[in-house]
């Protein structure tokens, strides 16, 4: 009989009691034992790592991961080790897949599916990445490098036949805006990758995680010019090559040069034609671009195609449910509507995918004028969730779609509020705001906030309600002056500083101006496209002498097409043509929607 093979955990760990215990547990029952090198905790990492009976040690700090990862090396005594970050959570499901790994003779080494969380509360949207996670403990193994460490083999070449990647997945939470602040992972990250090259000025590999380093910090120009020096290598063999493609996309696309990106992801292809992440993103150029025919052609095959293997697997969906939706949203704006219906349909049957249950309301829109037969309709088409779920989400659709009193009336006679409470509430208020009752919408939105609840069926508008209570409370004047005052304190620095700068404009005696910089521009928008959705346009452009104070190029571009998308289109074409006089900048969107309403 076989003898059961052991895993030693070793982690290098500093202030993680955040997650911890999260990482701990979900590799209980697997690990025989657990060795953590702490690096300088002051917070209760320690104590939590004693709750698992982990063998702590301290290491002292000398910026090289690779030395801390090595002196954990030496005191594992299992067969296998496995290795892991803090903010990495096991997947249970896999634990079979795990334990056949460790009786095969094959293999000295695993490669493991990360999927990166941005937020921790939406685990439908993330980007994929693989990691060395799992090591047979033969003690000729090292690691070299001081960040993004590699690992190596003492006395010879390492023989890459010997890894591979495993069906493992962990869930990765390093990325959440809650980890990149506590750890504050970029200014740690950058000194580091530069001391490393400075021993290997040219190593494609550093140059590669130096620009994944930019592109974090938002400085995206500065990003692609270091993937191009990476690209220019040629390492066609290393496994990070196919990212460094997707990444010099992603930028290009982000800097809207959608020309490069087409090139780019073409000559991608040509070396990897089973990548569907990168026959979606060349769709994505195509619809960016508006030519709609080549967009549907490469949507249609990526469906064809089904999702790319592991190795070639950058974002979930690209071959399922991000296709069908692309392709609802061309057949939506080509006003096919029932092409666009199935499309949306299709995307949700898959239970993974983000919610586009407003696109489908929006298409049906267009087909059933009636509030009560749309409605029905939506039962009838949205593929998952019982019979009360489905009409939270068709009178979110309702309210969206200016049916408020078709809402109302189908809210008021429902019993949702018995087992959905939060959710009933946030379309209460919602509905309120809509109709101009705000008092009612302070009502409902309080009881949420007050009660600390978080929406359930309808968590992917969880971003909605801080806006529409903010505006509720604005639109009363200073009736409620405290009850304001105290929900923009409870908001991130960037919001409250938006929401600061709002009612500083509206109410200007009671909010004076603020010198900042700090702004979250995607809230301010919304703001703005709230209110002109509620036929508040005065109020709306009351906001206007925000837009230069926002400090951004396409300040006046977003606001073009927020005013194009809530029918202004003489409003649309100024801002836009404004953006040129101001800034000499348009994009081939904004042209795209200037075309559209000149």
């Amino acid at each position: 009989m076989m003898n059961k093979k052991t895993v030693s955990l070793c982690m290098i760990v500093k202030d993680e009691d955040w997650i911890l215990d999260r990482c701990l547990d979900s590799v209980t029952g697997i690990v025989d034992e657990i060795i953590i090198g702490d690096t300088g905790s002051t917070d209760n990492s320690k104590e939590i790592a004693a709750k698992y009976k982990a063998q702590v040690f301290d290491i002292p700090w000398e910026d090289d991961f690779s030395r801390a990862r090595n002196m954990t090396l030496k005191k594992a005594a299992g067969d296998w080790i496995l290795l892991l970050d803090a903010d990495e959570i096991f997947d249970k499901r896999d634990t079979e897949a795990f334990l056949q790994l460790l009786d095969n003779e094959k293999y000295d080494g695993y490669h493991f599916t990360l999927l990166n969380y941005f937020d921790e509360e939406n685990t439908k949207e993330y980007s994929v990445h693989y990691a060395f996670r799992l090591l047979r403990n033969t003690g000729e193994y090292y690691y070299q490098g001081r960040i993004h460490e590699q690992i190596n083999k003492k006395g010879s070449p390492l023989d890459g036949s010997r890894f591979t990647l495993a069906d493992v997945t962990l869930f990765h939470y390093g990325y959440t805006e809650k980890a990149i602040e506590r750890k504050q992972k970029h200014a740690r990250n950058m000194p580091l990758l530069k001391k490393q090259l400075e021993d290997n000025p040219a190593d494609p590999y550093f140059l590669f995680n130096i620009a994944n380093e930019y592109m974090a910090q938002g400085d995206i120009n500065k990003a692609l010019e270091v993937y191009l020096k990476s690209y220019e290598k040629k390492a066609v063999s290393q496994a990070y090559f196919p990212h460094i493609f997707y990444r010099i996309v992603l930028c290009y696309m982000t800097l809207k040069d959608y020309g490069n990106a087409l090139s780019f992801v073409t000559e991608g292809l040509a070396y990897y034609p089973e990548c569907t992440d990168f026959e979606y993103l060349r769709g994505c150029i195509y619809q960016k671009s508006h030519r709609h025919l080549l967009a549907i052609a490469s949507f249609k095959r990526c469906l064809t195609m089904g999702e790319a293997p592991n190795r070639l697997k950058f974002t979930g969906g690209c071959g399922t449910y991000k296709a069908c939706i692309s392709l609802g949203d061309i057949y939506e704006e080509e006003e096919v509507y029932s092409n666009a219906v199935n499309c949306y349909v299709n995307a949700l049957e898959y239970r993974e995918a983000p919610g586009c249950t407003l696109s489908l309301g929006r298409a049906l829109s267009h087909l059933y004028a009636d509030g009560h037969q749309l409605f029905d309709q939506l039962i009838l088409k949205l593929p998952y969730g019982d019979h009360d779920e489905k009409q939270l989400h068709a009178i979110n659709i309702l309210i969206e779609t200016k049916l408020g009193q078709t809402a109302e009336s189908i809210l008021e006679q429902s019993n949702l509020i018995q087992k959905w409470k939060e959710d009933y509430l946030f379309l209460s208020g919602k509905l309120s705001f809509y109709l101009h009752d705000y008092k009612k919408a302070i009502s409902a939105f309080s009881a949420l906030y007050e009660d600390k609840l978080s929406l359930s069926v309808l968590s992917c508008y969880k971003d909605e309600a801080p806006s529409y209570y903010f505006l509720s409370l604005i639109l009363n004047d200073l009736l409620y002056s405290d009850k304001l005052t105290s929900f923009i304190d409870t908001l991130t620095a960037g919001r409250k500083n938006t929401c600061l700068l709002t009612a500083g404009l509206l109410l200007p005696d009671a909010f004076p101006e603020e010198s900042t910089s700090v702004f979250d521009y995607p809230f301010f928008f919304m703001l703005f496209e709230i209110l002109l959705k509620s036929g508040q346009k005065d109020t709306a452009d009351r906001l206007l002498p925000a837009i230069p104070k926002l400090f951004i190029l396409d300040s006046y571009t977003k606001l073009g097409e927020i005013y194009a998308r809530q029918g202004y289109p003489v409003e649309a074409a100024a801002s836009i043509l404004q953006s040129v006089k101001e800034y000499n900048y348009i994009d081939k969107d904004s042209a795209w929607w200037l075309s559209s309403c000149l």
